[in-house]
């Protein structure tokens, strides 16, 4: 994560590619990069922000299991800056997907133009 340029995140019903310890490695690397600033680009699940959004209906609804980790929630609300109020918040955007196709979709539109791209990068490193 400290040498990208930039960061593209993807959040799923299930976290991540594993554990060391107790840290997940997905989510150590999407906080390392929100705090190292590195420019970010974000696509969610559908089904983790349905699952958001019942969970807020039914508090403490959503459990571990093998289909679900409630981590994934926590990963979108600090990507969407959940904390913060509305107005402050700059750089908080996530993409839903629901197929590969709609997320294919959101990487090629997002990374098609290099000079935008590049430009970013070059922001970020003056």
């Amino acid at each position: 994560v400290e040498e990208c340029d930039l960061f593209l995140g993807i959040i799923r019903p299930s976290c991540g590619t594993g554990y060391i310890g107790k840290k997940n490695i997905t989510y150590e690397e999407m906080k390392l990069a929100i705090k190292l600033k590195k420019p970010y680009w974000f696509v969610v699940h559908r089904d983790v922000t349905f699952a958001r959004k019942l969970n807020k209906q039914v508090l403490g609804f959503i459990k571990k299991s093998e289909f679900f980790d409630p981590l994934s929630i926590k990963m979108y609300n600090m990507v969407i800056k959940n904390d913060e109020e509305v107005t402050q918040r700059i750089g908080n955007w996530a993409q839903e997907f629901f197929s590969i196709g709609q997320l294919l979709t959101y990487v090629q539109t997002q990374f098609g133009d290099t000079d935008f791209i590049n430009d970013i990068v070059t922001s970020q490193k003056s």
